[in-house]
């Protein structure tokens, strides 16, 4: 069995490869453009599963992987990013791709979710869903202010204005489909972007924003 990834980061592609190789029975091939994805493609065949990165140099976001998703079809073509906004996201679903793995998630759910879509390709983990991301926008918090400071991604700025609201880090990871470590260590993450160090002072900082 054999995946393809496509990322620009080679720490990314090497660590990714070496740890699903040795936790699955898979080869994983790897590409650093679109080009060499495409070419790989054609040269090896139709791979089980891609996983592609939203942003490497040959691509024009997530549209463009839509030449992906035609070259391994039916097989499907997931996106692996750390930085989708949800704009990318119904675009993605537009382009044909099949859903939506987060680069912050553990190796092993990585893994997981990898063997569960090369072993039941037409019936993708609801958790990566696009319908499943669809209802997370639906439910994020409406009026969010306009400047929330740039290096914080969409993500991190809905998750901060749960906490503002009074959400708890369960309800949190509740409401974004995550768990509960992965949520205290983005938190962690969002304080220290905005020089703050306590949740009370991170929550003060975005309703000074939104006021």
């Amino acid at each position: 069995m054999k995946i393809l990834l496509m990322d620009d980061h080679q720490l990314i592609r090497d660590v990714m490869k070496q740890y699903l190789e040795d936790n699955l029975d898979i080869e994983v091939a790897s590409a650093s453009t679109q080009e060499e994805a495409m070419r790989a493609i054609s040269d090896i065949g139709r791979f089980a599963c891609v996983l592609a990165d939203l942003r490497v140099p040959d691509a024009r976001g997530a549209k463009s992987l839509g030449l992906i998703v035609q070259a391994n079809s039916p097989s499907p073509v997931i996106l692996f990013s750390g930085a989708a906004r949800y704009a990318d996201l119904f675009e993605a679903e537009g382009a044909g791709m099949a859903g939506y793995i987060r680069k912050d998630m553990h190796a092993h759910e990585v893994a997981d979710l990898v063997q569960s879509i090369v072993a039941n390709p037409n019936d993708i983990p609801e958790e990566i869903s696009f319908a499943h991301q669809t209802k997370l926008a639906r439910q994020a918090p409406r009026n969010m202010p306009n400047r929330l400071p740039d290096c914080l991604t969409e993500d991190d700025c809905v998750m901060l204005a749960m906490l503002a609201q009074g959400a708890r880090n369960t309800e949190i990871a509740s409401r974004m489909g995550l768990n509960r470590t992965r949520v205290e260590n983005k938190l962690r993450a969002i304080y220290k972007s905005l020089g703050v160090s306590t949740r009370l002072a991170a929550a003060t900082f975005y309703n000074d924003l939104a006021a």
